[in-house]
């Protein structure tokens, strides 16, 4: 929690009122006086392999949004309480983004697994797999449904974080070698060693009936 005071008391009471009386000019600037606080909040809460995936500054931007949509449900009158208040909507903006993209996989397998086979009609389960074969010009993609993406879900699960997290960039979100170095604060060469790597895993992981659809580890 941040100390002190982000400002004077008696205009944060001013710009309260005015924004609980319903001035969204003011219930913007007043929120956005503390952006500084919570993009602390949020660096206190973000380990660094969630660096790697999430920009601080969009977590701060999309919480800040949330407390905007959300402020009449704001129950406090001092600074903070008010704070205090931003802290939870920032808390809840970050581990929705976690959720999100840190555990896609394990949560649509836990979802499939909840929801039993699905009915006649229904969509089944399916993932996207990005490929860019050796012998074509530009990328292809393969869907692959069921109980076969629920068994790649858990071999990616049972890769090394750092493979898992370089397999997932490329082939699931279709990432280049080059984007996922940057995102990743790391080198081309490093992250095509981690790729291979991780392929390679997989390879040893997946039955015969899958491997056909995943791509060969450059040797």
């Amino acid at each position: 929690m941040a100390g002190g005071h982000v400002i004077g008391k008696s205009e944060f009471e001013v710009q309260l009122k005015e924004a609980i009386d319903g001035g969204e000019l003011v219930c913007h600037r007043l929120i956005a006086q503390y952006r500084p606080v919570m993009g602390m909040l949020a660096r206190r809460q973000m380990h660094q392999r969630f660096r790697q995936r999430f920009d601080e500054s969009d977590i701060v931007q999309d919480a800040c949004w949330q407390a905007f949509q959300s402020f009449s449900t704001f129950r406090g009158s001092t600074e903070q309480e008010f704070v205090s208040w931003l802290e939870t909507i920032l808390r809840r903006t970050f581990t929705g983004l976690v959720q999100h993209h840190s555990t896609k996989m394990r949560d649509v397998a836990r979802e499939w697994k909840a929801s039993g086979t699905p009915a006649d009609g229904d969509e089944e389960l399916s993932v996207i797999w990005h490929l860019v074969p050796s012998d074509s010009p530009g990328p292809e993609s393969r869907v692959i449904r069921g109980e076969k993406a629920l068994v790649l879900a858990s071999a990616l699960q049972q890769l090394p974080r750092e493979y898992q997290q370089v397999v997932e960039l490329r082939f699931l979100e279709g990432r280049k070698l080059k984007e996922i170095a940057d995102a990743m604060d790391s080198s081309v060469g490093r992250i095509a060693g981690l790729l291979r790597r991780g392929l390679e895993e997989l390879h040893r992981i997946l039955p015969s009936n899958l491997l056909g659809g995943i791509e060969e580890p450059s040797r």
